[in-house]
């Protein structure tokens, strides 16, 4: 019998509920390395500890269910991690290892199941777990040794070992990429915890599956790396979740998750957990596991307590005019899992809400996800209290809105800097205002050089002296007019104790001698205003909940002539004024 010392097994760790050296190997053993001894007997070893009362299956039918119908009777592995099958050739269908006990560490392996494709000497480990998954994920034939070699190459390279690590024909060779193997198998169980705690209903058991397919996705699309990097880790996350969708019999509740908010937030702590145990040593490697578990535990319980922002449907829950009581509830949740186990929260939900923010806009989706600010985490502009002619513009509902006297005379809103953000210099900034409801009305302002500057929390808005403003209008009747002005820019966009006010009152004044801009009336109507600036992340701060400003891309008519093709990529609000 293959013993634990003949096995120089080194490392065990555990991830939520299982991640210990995590290389559980089923080695062949009983006088015959490659599994043999008499022909109606197979033997073998579940060896993570050793792994003692560990469920073993053979995927007798070659249905991709272990312990089916069809299948062989399992048996268990005893103290050692030995087991028997009587009368069963294994070699020739998937092998699967379910639960047990880590002799070594005592953790509960529960949820944890690993596989490997048919092989003349079947080792399993969570590396041929990821080939098995990936064979079965693209719909290949695991009988197939040339998909067994195509899938294990890959893979490899993504990982930087080779194929005979990931596919090992001995224990050995397995035991050459421990560190990996256990990092895999963290990344495995960690994700499957991950999508349960984020969901109602599921079992990290059933998850499994998923978080293997998903990860053997994510890894086998990755390139070519040392380890698991976190955007592997984020990207097999996000994988699981989408597996997780597609597999049937899985509670209807993960459907409703939103892989990459998912990804996001649970991505880096699973990242963390996997370079402890990468990087841990035979001595302090229990120690490094209860203190990562500790962590795990920390992000599956914040996981939980934010799992109403794991939606889809974000587009509605997270919308500030859709529920505002619920919206606050909402943010309170974040702050609370953001205080209580993932400091990250904040900062890694700023990154997932400015990209959901982006991609839903490119597709005409409006989206306002929440960001709460946690001690700075939050790295940008926060604008409130916006303002047209001096009225205060409701910021409850979508779109902002106010009513005002008229003529539009300017617009201002308050501005603080929240951390330490870069600010870019001489970046141009676009004022617009363009009637609705059928009228022809435009105005348009680009001033083609800001500088922003900030110190202590308080915000500078500075026009260089060699700025422009580029003007471009277009009256009742549709008659279209422009114009270039020096010396005149620093007049109309101003900033001075936290406010920054665009002065349409000083645009018009200045234009005034143009051709067509004496005649532009906006004194009465409804107009989309919008104020877009490029230079920095930017927030709006409503009542203390904090939600990204949309980017946003805005273009002037051609025949406005300004810079650039008239074109502004960067952050900005609008907001619907009826003025009277």
């Amino acid at each position: 019998m293959t013993t634990t010392k003949d096995l120089n097994l080194k490392k065990t760790a555990e991830l939520g509920l299982a991640t210990a050296s995590l290389l559980t190997l089923l080695a062949a053993c009983g006088g015959n390395s490659s599994g043999g001894g008499a022909a109606d007997v197979f033997q073998g070893s579940a060896i993570k500890g050793p792994v003692s009362a560990a469920t073993v299956n053979i995927d007798s039918n070659d249905d991709g269910v272990c312990g089916g119908a069809g299948d062989a009777a399992a048996v268990t592995t005893n103290g050692d991690g030995v087991f028997t099958f009587p009368t069963v050739s294994a070699v020739a269908h998937t092998v699967c290892v379910t639960g047990g006990t880590d002799t070594v560490t005592g953790a509960d392996l529960t949820g944890t199941t690993l596989t490997a494709p048919p092989s003349a000497t079947p080792v399993v480990t969570p590396l041929t777990t990821l080939v098995d998954s990936q064979i079965r994920a693209v719909g290949g034939n695991v009988h197939s040794p040339d998909s067994v070699a195509n899938v294990a190459g890959k893979i490899a390279g993504a990982l930087g070992v080779t194929s005979s690590q990931v596919v090992p024909a001995t224990t050995a060779d397995a035991l050459t990429v421990e560190a990996t193997a256990n990092a895999v198998q963290a990344l495995l169980s960690g994700t499957s915890r991950v999508i349960t705690s984020a969901a109602s209903g599921v079992t990290a058991t059933s998850m499994f599956p998923a978080a293997s397919r998903g990860s053997a996705l994510a890894i086998w699309n990755a390139s070519t790396t040392t380890g698991l990097t976190l955007p592997i880790t984020k990207e097999a996350i996000r994988q699981a979740v989408i597996q997780a969708q597609a597999e049937s019999g899985v509670s209807a509740s993960v459907s409703a998750l939103c892989p990459a908010m998912v990804s996001e937030i649970a991505g880096p702590a699973l990242d963390a957990h996997l370079e402890g145990i990468e990087h841990a040593t035979p001595e302090n490697l229990q120690s490094v596991v209860a203190n990562e578990h500790a962590k795990i535990d920390e992000m599956v319980a914040a996981m939980s307590q934010i799992s109403s922002l794991m939606t889809c449907d974000v587009a509605t829950a997270l919308n500030v005019g859709a529920n505002p009581a619920a919206t606050n509830g909402l943010a309170t949740a974040v702050a609370s899992a953001a205080a209580n186990g993932l400091p990250a929260a904040a900062a890694e939900l700023e990154t997932a809400a400015n990209q959901a923010v982006d991609d839903c806009a490119a597709h005409g989706v409006p989206l306002h996800p929440i960001i709460v600010t946690m001690n700075g985490t939050i790295k940008g502009i926060v604008l409130s209290a916006p303002q047209i002619n001096n009225a205060t513009v409701t910021t409850t509902t979508q779109p902002f809105s106010v009513t005002v006297a008229g003529p539009l005379s300017s617009a201002s809103l308050n501005v603080v800097v929240s951390g330490n953000p870069e600010l870019e210099p001489e970046k141009p900034a676009i004022f617009r205002a363009i009637e609705v409801g059928g009228g022809n009305r435009e105005l348009w302002l680009y001033i083609d050089k800001v500088n922003m500057a900030h110190n202590n929390g308080t915000l500078s808005v500075t026009v260089p002296a060699s700025a422009k403003l580029y003007a471009y209008g277009k009256n009742r009747a549709g008659v279209t007019f422009s114009a270039v002005l020096a010396n005149e820019a620093a007049n109309v966009l101003t900033s001075a104790n936290n406010v920054l006010t665009v002065d349409w009152t000083a645009a018009k004044n200045a234009l005034a001698g143009q051709t067509g801009f004496a005649n532009l009336d906006l004194a009465t109507g409804t107009f989309d205003v919008t104020v877009a600036m490029k230079g920095s992340s930017m927030y709006m701060d409503n009542a203390s909940v904090i939600t990204p400003v949309p980017a946003v891309a805005v273009t002037a008519p051609a025949a406005a002539g300004f810079p650039n093709g008239g074109g502004l990529s960067g952050k900005g609000i609008t907001i619907r004024v009826t003025a009277n």
